[in-house]
């Protein structure tokens, strides 16, 4: 998992650098820009916009939020916390790059909608609903059963390309942009992941609130359901050689 990330974070930094000693969009950004601003239509004009929207500041950070305090109730304090560091990590990790790259986004006239003009590489929107949306599905699917894990994982892949396509489609980045945003989010949803697995997760088990959240359907465990019934079943064990009578062991000194 570690060499994957390391392996995105490697391929980010190559494009940045790329971009950043190269002026202008690249060629294949030339392209994809064309044939977008070519096939625009009002109702899927609509739809961008209302996705787009989901990518930036004002729907992220609550939501982002709301999605930790979900977390930290379903998977612990640990889960929560790791969400928002994950969010507000990318969000300024990307700041990082748009003041170092220092592209400009595609000429006004071309953006549907209030243009914007600050600097374009990488893709805010697209980072940040990579993170929230991808991010929250595998942190609150971290043990669910495969198949569960899989479709959460699919619907939120599937929504945060539609927000790095309406970036593309509303002509405010350039397509190597929306690249460079899926490396980052992806690279470090990859290091969330395998910090939440090898830390959190095997500690899970460990303490109360951890016993509450892993403990399977059925009867409870006396131990796992209450530590403290658990010692008084075996100090009666050690002490009358055996279960106490009402649970089908024999009396003491019997």
């Amino acid at each position: 998992m570690l060499r994957v990330a390391a392996a995105l974070l490697a391929a980010l930094v190559a494009l940045s650098i790329f971009v950043l000693i190269k002026p202008g969009p690249l060629p294949l950004d030339v392209w994809a820009h064309r044939q977008f601003a070519a096939h625009r239509g009002s109702s899927a004009t609509a739809v961008a916009k209302a996705i787009t929207f989901t990518g930036s500041g004002p729907f992220v950070y609550p939501m982002a939020i709301l999605a930790a305090v979900g977390l930290w109730q379903l998977r612990g304090r640990a889960a929560g916390l790791a969400l928002l560091l994950t969010v507000v990590g990318g969000a300024g990790a990307t700041g990082v790059l748009k003041v170092a790259v220092g592209r400009h986004r595609p000429a006004a006239r071309d953006m549907l909608g209030t243009a914007e003009a600050t600097l374009s590489f990488p893709s805010g929107h697209t980072t940040s609903g990579v993170l929230l949306f991808v991010g929250t599905a595998m942190i609150a699917t971290i043990t669910a059963t495969a198949a569960a894990r899989a479709a959460a994982l699919s619907a939120a892949i599937v929504w945060a390309a539609a927000i790095a396509w309406s970036r593309l489609y509303l002509g405010f980045h350039w397509l190597s942009d929306v690249v460079a945003s899926a490396l980052l989010g992806t690279s470090a949803l990859l290091i969330c992941a395998y910090v939440l697995s090898a830390v959190v997760v095997p500690n899970w088990g460990r303490d109360d609130e951890g016993r509450r959240r892993m403990a399977p359907a059925g009867l409870p465990d006396p131990v796992r359901a209450h530590p403290s019934e658990g010692h008084r079943v075996a100090a009666t064990e050690v002490a009358g050689g055996g279960l106490p009578p009402e649970l089908g062991g024999r009396a003491a000194g019997g």
